[in-house]
């Protein structure tokens, strides 16, 4: 019948002679080591066998003919009829032939007179790849997997070719043959994007629409470094889940699998969804009122002044037909119920998907509870990741037997299976299956047949660390304290000390990685690494364990206070985005330094943080967090100093800018008091320039706003302050708009782009060119108006 998935389900049972003509090996061997495989699939089949069963069954019958014949006529095998549907494959060890036997199948399929006017057409993808034989002629692995995303992009009566299938064939084609580059797609399996060519050939039809990919859906799903191995089943009932409820929960205990399923199971129903799919991430979140913000930031939207984030969220968000997966709800359960509970009703269109160890709660909630793998998939995924840590690794004879019991000790877990298979680089099936076999005794005494899923994962955790060096125990310990993510040189100025020498962390961190403790992400120029929660929180517990938590917490700290301090001055310079950009990647990061701050009551490198970052709070938008940072630094009761007076500052720009008025007001005059009493000039500049801002906005009295601006910018010119004399300036054009006095702005507005083209940042200089529309609205030069306020977006 129809083609129910993309994951081919291999079976050694042939199609037979009287159905396809041609048996599927005959006398030919099964190829091994690089292969090209073809996979077909017949487009609307569901349909076509509803509307004629019998000429339907008729047209398959000669569609195997056909397919069989040019598959052995080009010397490929046909090993198996897929057990999705109508779907053939065909197995080559010359990518030419590949494509010789494709390019026929397609002639033969365009001009078949087809029984009962049924108009067949095939969808054909080639991809060539390392061939994983098992040991009943099944073809099985990442390349079969690649082939079938790649075919389920494709439309009928197309050929697709990945890019190195096409590099292969690409200077020996057939007569007439020739190959259309239709661009980097992203397949479903969410590994990284593949090249798609197509197969063009005047007998043929050659336009067809853009392939089905994720590029055709607006999406930020995280691409995949592995192969996402098995749940057939899971992934086709998931769908129909999707399809019947707005929120689909998936629950499970920790390492089930829950995160991957979810994210393969959007993958396969993205194009449901025409304003986008949205994978947002909760590990990192701490608090509870952090929900709503990081929802709001995937979005793209931000604080509005005095009003929850949710109203704002509720709003923004009631007409878009989208779907958005919170991933990690667990820790923040509450809040997410609350999130969730007020959207659904605010957009009715919207869907959720949640993955959590237990359900959020809340009316309409579709509770699905993630299954653990069997004991042959289970297997199969041991075999591939045991592949990646030690090429040419195949469990055969004993082996297959220890792997299954493996499997089936680590209660089908895939995480706890993944840890397990990244040990073969050290040991044979046999020793690892020892090593489980000690360490449930511990638990165990011996006598428990059925094994809580959560110790089960505890102790393949733990044994994991058992089987780690001195220096790699300890690093994993030390990367615990990090907040969504890290770079190589803040695990080398967090981490090291005489146990792992600081020269020695990338080769530790590597092997750390190799062995699935540490996932890496190599698409951010300076590289990125992580732990899985479930990891990082066993590893905070060694941490503790071994009375490092509080010094390595204090170099994480002083780490991302140096980072605040070192961005501070070039925020306003020209590459000061690429520092904002920095700063908001390790903002899981800062908080957690902050919050640590907070917690041990150390005063001045809490109020050193919060205020390097208030720009940082300003320009994207984190005012009301920042706003909390401020009041609960400045809460402790300590003396005048230079650092509280540039701290008040910072406070009262943020309350300002986040509309927190009575706080602008309150803080900016201790500014400056206390900045002018210490005679701290630095504090001062950039005190003026805040209650200038005041005093012209909210007193209102620009005249006297515009005194204290000029005073700051003055001290600015003499301190080389760059920020108090670019945003002195901005406020000087302010303060004439306030007054509608066109003639006191012009001169302003001139020093304005002097000073913004000097400091080549793009906030002055769009402030400078929304200035000018804003004052050609004003006179009612709408055409200069257009063209200056286009060029400040």
């Amino acid at each position: 019948m129809a083609n129910t998935g993309d994951y081919p389900s291999v079976s050694s049972s042939a199609v037979n002679d009287d159905v396809s003509g041609v048996s599927p090996v005959g006398a030919r061997s099964f190829p091994a080591g690089v292969v090209t495989f073809l996979l077909s699939d017949v487009e609307g089949s569901t349909r076509l066998w509803e509307g004629d069963e019998e000429a339907m069954g008729a047209a398959i019958a000669r569609h195997y003919e056909l397919l069989g014949a040019t598959i052995a006529l080009h010397g490929g095998v046909r090993p198996v009829e897929q057990g999705e549907g109508d779907s053939v494959m065909g197995v080559f060890a010359r990518p030419s032939d590949a494509l010789a036997a494709a390019l026929d199948a397609q002639r033969a399929f365009a001009m078949e007179p087809w029984p009962g006017g049924q108009a067949l057409r095939i969808r054909l993808a080639l991809h060539t790849g390392q061939a994983q034989l098992r040991g009943d002629n099944n073809y099985c692995g990442r390349a079969v997997i690649r082939c079938a995303r790649l075919r389920a992009a494709a439309h009928g009566g197309q050929t697709v070719l990945s890019g190195v299938t096409r590099d292969l064939v690409a200077d020996r084609l057939p007569d007439g043959v020739t190959l259309r580059d239709l661009g980097a797609h992203r397949l479903k399996d969410l590994s990284q994007p593949e090249r798609v060519w197509q197969v063009c050939h005047p007998d043929l039809m050659n336009d067809f629409p853009p392939p089905r990919s994720l590029n055709a859906v607006v999406n930020n799903l995280p691409s995949q470094l592995t192969s996402f191995v098995g749940r057939d089943a899971e992934l086709a009932e998931l769908g129909q889940a999707f399809a019947a409820a707005r929120l689909v929960t998936l629950t499970g205990a920790g390492g089930c699998g829950k995160t991957r399923l979810a994210l393969h199971a959007v993958a396969d129903v993205a194009e449901r969804h025409p304003d986008g799919v949205w994978w947002i991430e909760l590990a990192p979140v701490a608090a509870a009122d952090g929900v709503p913000y990081i929802v709001a930031r995937t979005f793209g939207l931000v604080e509005e002044a005095g009003r929850p984030v949710l109203d704002t969220l509720s709003e923004q968000l009631a007409g878009l037909d989208a779907l958005v997966i919170l991933d990690n709800c667990e820790h923040v359960l509450e809040p997410c119920a609350r999130l969730v509970e007020a959207l659904l009703r605010a957009a009715p269109a919207l869907r959720f998907i949640t993955t959590s160890r237990e359900p959020l709660g809340i009316p309409g909630e579709l509770t699905w509870r993630v299954p653990s793998l069997d004991e042959e998939t289970g297997a199969r995924l041991f075999v591939e990741r045991a592949a990646l840590a030690r090429p040419g690794f195949t469990a055969e004879g004993a082996d297959a037997a220890v792997v299954r019991q493996i499997c089936r000790r680590l209660d089908g877990l895939p995480l706890a299976i993944e840890l397990a298979a990244a040990r073969v680089r050290m040991m044979p099936p046999a020793g690892i299956a020892a090593a489980l076999d000690d360490r449930f005794r511990l638990l165990t005494g011996g006598g428990r047949t059925v094994m809580p899923r959560q110790q089960t994962l505890e102790t393949s955790m733990a044994w994991s660390q058992d089987l780690l060096n001195d220096a790699e125990r300890a690093l994993l310990r030390r990367l615990s304290v990090f907040a969504g993510g890290f770079t190589l040189h803040a695990a080398e100025s967090v981490c090291a000390d005489e146990i792992v020498d600081r020269y020695a962390v990338l080769e530790v961190l590597s092997r750390l990685v190799d062995k699935s403790l540490v996932q890496a992400d190599v698409g951010p120029a300076e590289g990125r690494y992580g732990l899985l929660e479930t990891i990082r929180f066993f590893a905070r517990g060694r941490l503790v364990d071994a009375g490092e938590s509080e010094v390595t917490q204090q170099r994480h700290r002083d780490y991302f206070l140096a980072l605040a301090e070192r961005a501070e001055p070039e925020l306003v310079l020209a590459n000061g985005v690429a520092w904002l950009n920095r700063l908001e990647r390790e903002r899981d990061n800062l908080q957690a330094a902050a919050r640590w701050c907070d917690a041990t009551g150390a005063c001045e490198p809490f109020l050193r943080l919060v205020t390097a970052l208030t720009l940082f709070y300003e320009w994207h938008s984190h005012l009301q967090a920042g706003g909390r940072w401020f009041a609960q630094a400045l809460a402790r009761d300590e003396g005048p100093s230079s650092l509280r007076a540039r701290a008040l500052w910072g406070a009262a720009h943020v309350a300002l800018y986040g509309g927190d008025f009575e706080a602008a007001l309150r803080y900016a005059p201790r500014a400056l008091e206390m900045a002018e009493a210490l005679g701290d000039e630095w504090a001062m500049g950039r005190a003026l320039n805040i209650n200038g801002l005041v005093t012209a906005w909210l007193r209102p009295e620009p005249e006297q706003g515009r005194a204290l601006l000029q005073r700051s910018i003055a001290l600015g010119q003499k301190l080389g302050d760059n920020w108090v004399i670019g945003a002195g300036w901005k406020l000087v054009t302010v303060s004439w708009m306030f007054q509608d006095d066109y003639h006191g702005l012009a001169p302003a507005l001139g020093e304005l782009r002097r000073v913004a083209e000097r400091l080549g940042h793009p906030y002055f200089i769009a402030w400078y060119h929304a200035t000018v529309g804003w004052a050609g609205l004003h006179r009612g030069d709408f055409a200069a108006a257009e063209r200056a306020l286009e060029t400040a977006l």
